[in-house]
């Protein structure tokens, strides 16, 4: 057992010892399945194809798992019930979203204050440098930001939230950098920085709460008298069915993890909707391809996993997967994270 308290658990013969050899450089802790705590629900069990087929059959044991990745070499048939099958040779990114995966969509939040999804650019300095970065998770003890240049462990940030977002008042809050990781997607390398926040007064306190509020409820970009003008006469040219689909589209600016024939890929995802998936720009994913995506939220609860298609490319503005015959559970858990996410300023091609 390597690090404490085991995350993940391995079910094989050996097979996989160079998964155990990236689990050790990540930090990840991890035992055999036999060595697992009986009773004990390991949030990832990896194992051989011969493995799960032996597990499927009750010719082997392991303890219970919210996802089982089946890792093989490309000859054999991973496909079952509750798997997620991945083939060789796999990415140390695919294995880190995997295993550190954030408490943001599903299942019990261990933290003290419970966080909502944003997925909103805002403007921060961090000394005398200033930039834009997306704040992706928000609570009243810190949040998440994606980050385009690394930010160092300890550093002292200053967020600028502006009225429009901020329930009507400026909102600045500082804060120290707890963590930051590098994380590979299709543009090249970005980070996610996790920041404290610095004790609020009382009215930032109750500001935060009534921004976080608005946001999981009713979370509307002010806009200009000419930008609403524009808005009214572009939303009456669209059919309604359009028009339906465009309003139900929400920002989601998180790490998905894509599967095609085998493959994982680590995306980047712009918006969700209860059709789809916009996603970054990705070379490996052309029109028509297959996948099954893997939403990842706590590593206490299961992934919410659902097929999808690459239904179109859009330069630039990305790709669209479209979801392929969800189950109802599936569709379900989809309407329910939605529910925490925010409108999309819709300039983007239509759905």
């Amino acid at each position: 057992m390597e690090g404490g308290c085991p995350r993940v658990a391995l079910l094989d013969e050996g097979e996989l010892d160079d998964v155990r050899s990236v689990l050790h450089d990540l930090g990840v802790a991890f035992c055999h399945a036999r060595e697992a705590t009986v009773g004990d629900r390991i949030p990832v069990l990896f194992s051989t194809p011969a493995s799960a087929r032996a597990l499927a059959v009750g010719r082997a044991d392991a303890p219970p798992c919210h996802l089982h990745v089946v890792v093989g070499t490309g000859d054999e048939d991973l496909a079952g019930e509750g798997r997620l099958p991945l083939r060789r040779p796999l990415d140390v990114s695919v294995l880190r979203l995997l295993t550190r995966r954030e408490s943001l969509l599903f299942g019990r939040d261990r933290r003290l204050a419970t966080r909502f999804a944003m997925g909103i650019p805002v403007k921060i300095r961090v000394g005398d440098d200033s930039r834009e970065v997306v704040i992706a998770s928000l609570s009243v003890g810190g949040c998440g930001l994606v980050s385009p240049a690394r930010m160092r462990e300890g550093s002292i940030v200053e967020i600028a939230l502006p009225q429009e977002i901020s329930v009507r008042r400026d909102l600045a809050l500082v804060g120290s950098v707890v963590s930051a990781r590098e994380v590979t997607t299709a543009d090249g390398h970005i980070w996610d920085v996790s920041v404290a926040f610095d004790e609020l007064d009382m009215v930032d306190r109750v500001t935060l709460r009534a921004l976080m509020a608005r946001h999981a409820i009713d979370f509307r970009p002010r806009r200009g008298a000419s930008g609403r003008a524009a808005r009214s006469l572009r939303d009456r040219a669209l059919p309604t069915g359009v028009e339906r689909r465009r309003q139900a589209r929400r920002r989601f600016h998180q790490r998905v993890m894509g599967v095609c024939r085998g493959v994982a890929h680590v995306l980047m995802a712009h918006d969700l909707s209860p059709q789809g998936l916009r996603i970054q720009p990705h070379d490996a994913l052309p029109v028509g391809s297959p996948l099954s995506l893997a939403i990842l939220g706590a590593l206490d609860a299961p992934p919410l996993i659902a097929g999808a298609v690459v239904e179109r490319c859009d330069g630039l503005d990305g790709s669209y997967l479209r979801f392929v015959d969800p189950a109802p559970a599936t569709t379900r858990r989809i309407a329910a994270l939605l529910e925490t996410l925010a409108p999309v300023d819709l300039d983007l091609p239509d759905d």
